[in-house]
């Protein structure tokens, strides 16, 4: 037997997928790559470290069917970096004060998927109204105040 055997991985959680997935786009050549782009002008808004602060916390991490794949021609597509790209891209493009939204934003929970400033705005709108059960809550509760004051 050979010291190189290969053993089988156990099963993964949907979690450790994910996971993988991150790994097997290369999180080093996704940082690099933003790194490379950064180096040049770094907005003022972001932390020392712009690229790990992109890819861990201001964009949305790899989602299940982004991993890396082999094409018959033999080039790899990789649309995850493709992605991180391209938002650091767009991100380093809007003015600051576009900027410091979309990080306003994200402190609240939204992720910015390139999406214009008036857009996100239009989903903190909605994620502030809150769920169905909230709303209904909120109305029982509004109308158990005016019963109890007299005026329904």
């Amino acid at each position: 037997m050979s010291k190189f055997r290969r053993e089988d991985a156990p099963p993964t959680s949907q979690h450790s997928k994910q996971d993988s997935a991150f790994l097997s786009n290369g999180k080093q050549a996704v940082l690099q790559a933003l790194e490379m782009m950064l180096s040049a002008h770094r907005p003022a808004c972001l932390p020392s470290n712009p690229a790990d602060y992109m890819v861990d916390y201001l964009f949305e991490q790899p989602q299940p069917g982004e991993s890396i794949r082999a094409l018959p021609s033999g080039a790899f597509v990789t649309p995850y970096r493709d992605r991180m790209i391209s938002l650091c891209r767009k991100f380093m493009a809007l003015d600051d004060f576009d900027q410091r939204a979309v990080l306003a934003y994200r402190e609240d929970g939204i992720f910015w998927r390139g999406d214009s400033i008036e857009f996100m705005g239009l989903i903190a709108t909605e994620k502030s109204k809150g769920t169905k059960a909230d709303l209904r809550r909120a109305g029982v509760d509004a109308l158990k105040a005016l019963v109890a004051r007299g005026a329904a």
